[in-house]
């Protein structure tokens, strides 16, 4: 992507936000321009999301950099008073105010694709298959090596939980040592599969992934078999809470190991995602947020 089509597509979205938030200034009853922000402010905006060399950082600018015209002022708010007294006050109707004009502004960022155009510019991070085979590579660090469960209670001073982590942790590691390289090797193989998959439904809604879980994934309860569709791919489905979602439970199953086995050795509140649009990989935990 060009320079003249990056004026393309910002020319695109003062459009489209303009028009969405007129569209709703009759029913909610607000003026009809925004007039805190020029079509310069806009696209100086956009044309620094651009110079971003990552997405997630990117995004995170193009949101504050709209609150910087616009302020939410929610947290001046006197929530004490009345309702009817609060929505008088300057601050609630400073926050209506950013509320509807926000509103407008993802819109457009949805409408306009700014993602994809950003991802068109600067390329992915990496292949779909580097990206697949990092991603199982991390669910496999996590899984067949120590490590300490935690459930949130080691930040919070909370005595049952720190007890409730400790024994996650010595069943885990019990657990852990019945796993076979074979198992092992097997489960990076499926790990890695399910991600291309994801990804390949992500980009061009290619479903044979599903076909290929239903074949290779099977459910051992026969009775009330778990049903796999394009929504077993969502990102956030490769998650363990206290004990792994379907689609992780099923790929260790199917590499061997034994049910009792694959729900101990999952790490608590974790999970693994990958944004296909730029193959960035997520890991996620109660504590923190890692791209890969």
């Amino acid at each position: 992507m060009d320079k003249n089509l990056i004026e393309k597509k910002t020319k695109q979205f003062i459009e489209r936000f303009r028009d969405s938030y007129a569209e709703n200034s009759e029913r909610y009853n607000y003026d009809p321009e925004l007039k805190e922000m020029s079509d310069d402010d806009i696209k100086g905006i956009i044309e620094e999301y651009f110079s971003f060399g990552k997405l997630t950082e990117a995004n995170k600018y193009f949101y504050h950099a709209f609150d910087k015209f616009v302020p939410d002022t929610w947290d001046q708010i006197d929530h004490s008073l009345e309702h009817e007294v609060m929505e008088q006050t300057q601050e609630f109707k400073q926050w209506r105010h950013h509320a509807h004009a926000s509103s407008a502004w993802y819109s457009a960022f949805q409408d306009t694709q700014l993602e994809k155009a950003f991802c068109d510019f600067h390329g992915k991070v990496r292949t779909d298959e580097e990206a697949a085979k990092l991603a199982a590579d991390k669910w496999c660090e996590l899984l067949f090596n120590w490590h300490l469960q935690d459930n949130g209670a080691l930040n919070e001073d909370h005595p049952g939980g720190f007890a409730a982590c400790a024994l996650g942790t010595i069943l885990a590691d019990k657990s852990r040592e019945r796993i076979t390289e074979e198992m092992k090797k097997k489960a990076h193989e499926l790990f890695y599969q399910y991600y291309l998959g994801s990804i390949r439904i992500q980009n061009s809604r290619d479903y044979s992934a599903v076909k290929w879980a239903q074949e290779n994934l099977k459910d051992p309860d026969t009775e009330k078999p778990y049903t796999w569709n394009a929504n077993s791919f969502l990102s956030d489905l490769m998650y363990c809470d206290y004990s792994p979602y379907m689609p992780l439970y099923l790929i260790l199953v199917n590499a061997g190991i034994p049910e009792r086995d694959a729900t101990s050795i999952c790490p608590w509140k974790t999970g693994i995602s990958i944004r296909a649009l730029d193959n960035t990989v997520e890991y996620k935990t109660y504590q923190k947020r890692e791209e890969l």
